[in-house]
């Protein structure tokens, strides 16, 4: 007979302090060999960038530009909404003051990288820049314009870069009369805190252009990852699985709060709602729309969200709204003490009616889930 299947490890199993030691050995071995790139030819080195330029100042070019402030590389950055700069500035402002606020940089420091920081006139402010990043809204033709102006404006050797999460890289660089001076730098949000940062390369990419791109990514304290063009490159191709799921549960009944709550208490620091929300759930519509095409229809959830005019908490408008205050009551189900919340009329008859379904997966059963496993 055969010996019985060994009992699986528990899900909260604390690891040994070999195995952390291990696990942070791999995790260094890891990185650095993720750094390096069989399209850098031997002996090819990048160029140092001396100043940078960033295009657009939303969420995604903010932290990016203050990435490079916080490198010593001083950064012009071209914005065409005055309202967009002002936000933009006390966003920066402000995440400077909690640095100094929890000690990770004194007050003149902050000020150093703040000064570092300055509006562009127009693009022709970039005719100095060593390495210019595009970081405007997701979408190819307003990429390919921007990368065009950038192709008249910027110096010889400059490196032009693309912030997109998913586009293809390609047919941006395409825009150009240079695309081996072509690569995208996707960087996670928030930029400035985000290690993880895709070198993705091109057809065309030089191999001076991808290796100046990842000693950048280097200097800017990043973990550096050179992948290829695709929909979605590496990270969120996992994560368009990993959103399927979560919308399934949200279908079939769970909040979004609860389905955060569940990652988190795994020991995911954001859940999928939450990462969406920081991101802009515009961002995420404009992408749902291109992959399905011109006939084609998202999911149902997907669809009432599309429709929607909330576009994520840069707004102050995302998929979890601020909640009444939690007070205690008692459960009509089984008369025990527990706490309830005073939830929107509409939310809470989407809610009723979701629950109603046959053979749904309730919120019951979706937090006697969660509780299994806690």
């Amino acid at each position: 007979m055969s010996s019985p299947a060994p009992a699986p490890e528990p899900l909260y199993r604390t690891p040994t302090a070999a195995e952390q030691k291990a696990a942070a050995t791999h995790l260094q071995r890891a990185e650095k060999e993720a750094a390096q790139s069989r399209r850098i030819p031997e002996g090819v080195a990048g160029t140092e960038v001396e100043s940078a330029g960033v295009v657009g100042f939303g969420t995604m070019g903010r932290g990016i530009a203050l990435s490079f402030a916080s490198a010593g590389i001083p950064v012009a950055v071209f914005e065409e909404s005055d309202e967009a700069w002002v936000r933009g500035e006390a966003t920066v402002a402000g995440s400077l003051s909690r640095a100094v606020g929890r000690g990770k940089i004194d007050e003149a420091e902050a000020e150093r990288r703040l000064r570092r920081i300055r509006r562009a006139g127009g693009f022709e402010d970039f005719g100095v820049a060593d390495f210019i990043v595009e970081a405007v809204f997701e979408d190819l033709g307003a990429k390919q314009e921007v990368f065009a102006r950038l192709d008249e404006v910027a110096e010889p050797g400059a490196v032009l870069a693309t912030n997109t999460s998913s586009l293809d890289v390609n047919a941006i660089a395409a825009a150009t009369r240079r695309p081996e001076a072509v690569v995208g730098t996707h960087f996670f949000s928030p930029a400035h805190v985000m290690r993880l940062l895709e070198v993705v390369v091109g057809e065309a990419t030089s191999g001076e252009t991808l290796a100046t791109a990842i000693s950048l990514g280097l200097r800017l304290g990043k973990a550096p990852v050179p992948v290829g063009v695709c929909d979605g490159f590496v990270g969120n191709r996992m994560l368009f699985a990993y959103r399927r799921q979560a919308d399934q549960l949200l279908l079939e009944g769970a909040l979004p709060e609860q389905i955060d709550g569940a990652l988190r208490r795994f020991g995911f620091r954001m859940g999928p709602f939450a990462v969406a929300d920081l991101a802009g759930l515009d961002i995420g519509r404009a992408g749902r729309q291109r992959r399905c095409g011109p006939g084609g229809r998202p999911p149902a959830g997907k669809r009432r969200r599309n429709r929607s005019s909330r576009t994520g908490s840069a707004n102050g408008d995302g998929s979890a709204r601020k909640r009444a205050p939690a007070s205690t009551g008692t459960s009509p189900a089984t008369g025990l003490p527990c706490r309830t919340r005073r939830w929107p009329k509409s939310r809470a008859g989407n809610r009723r009616r979701r629950e109603s379904s046959v053979g749904r997966w309730t919120t019951e059963k979706f937090s006697n889930a969660v509780s299994s496993h806690s």
